[in-house]
């Protein structure tokens, strides 16, 4: 189903793109992310980002009917990463803002959702679970605020470096890659449980290790941060 949506938006992005006219020639405007090294970091990061979201989530709605056997906690349990994710925002994403760079604070929220992830397959039961989603819950705050609070620097620096200056391409591209990406990754976890048989309960009722999957996307993350360039230079 997952697949079907994403295919919709793209059709509909198609068409408001082929409907609206715009004084500078698309030719012109698309080149706001030639040699954008910043732009194809965050869309990079926005595409294992979300992957990581929809396998985590998915993986863990599985893990508390089959492993823990009592799918009743899966909205609790939900809600309370949610709310740490929301205390986290207020208050200490910003001060963190102020003294490291915004790559930093995607490396924080991916890092916390590797120990989370690692911390609920070592630990197991209620308790891993609680400790995951508020670990989880604090990175996931961290890195999707990271990743767009960067979105206009990616766009000033296309703008200083080709002399274009197009943000509405820009974000466009960014929800077009972001709707896109959560359409297939739906897909992809669905595929992934049907053709290793985790569809079937016993086989999630044996092994927790099953979840540690959803940790992939964030460690890829990791090794592929370390060589971004340095944030656009302000004008």
């Amino acid at each position: 189903m997952g697949i079907i949506f994403a295919v919709l938006i793209a059709v509909g992005y198609f068409v408001c793109f082929g409907l609206v006219k715009e004084k500078l020639p698309f030719s012109e405007r698309i080149k706001v992310i030639k040699g954008n090294k910043p732009f194809w970091g965050i869309i990079i990061s926005m595409i294992l980002l979300n992957f990581m979201a929809v396998f985590g989530g998915t993986f863990f709605s599985y893990y508390c009917m089959y492993n823990l056997q009592h799918p009743e906690w899966i909205a609790s349990l939900v809600t309370i990463g949610g709310a740490v994710g929301i205390v986290a925002a207020l208050f200490l994403v910003v001060p963190f803002t102020k003294k490291y760079e915004k790559r930093h604070l995607m490396l924080l929220g991916f890092a916390l959702y590797i120990v989370a992830s690692l911390l609920l397959i070592l630990i197991g039961g209620y308790t891993g679970a609680v400790i995951y989603q508020i670990i989880q819950g604090a990175g996931n705050s961290f890195a999707f605020a990271g990743i767009w609070a960067a979105v206009p620097d990616m766009s000033d620096y296309g703008a200083w470096k080709n002399k274009v200056n197009s943000p509405g391409l820009v974000y466009s591209i960014c929800m077009f890659v972001l709707k896109v990406v959560v359409g297939f990754a739906s897909y992809g976890v669905g595929a992934i449980l049907d053709a290793t048989g985790s569809m079937r309960p016993s086989v999630w009722h044996r092994s927790k290790r099953s979840y540690a999957a959803s940790a992939f996307p964030s460690a890829s993350f990791l090794q592929f941060s370390a060589s971004w360039p340095s944030p656009a230079p302000s004008f």
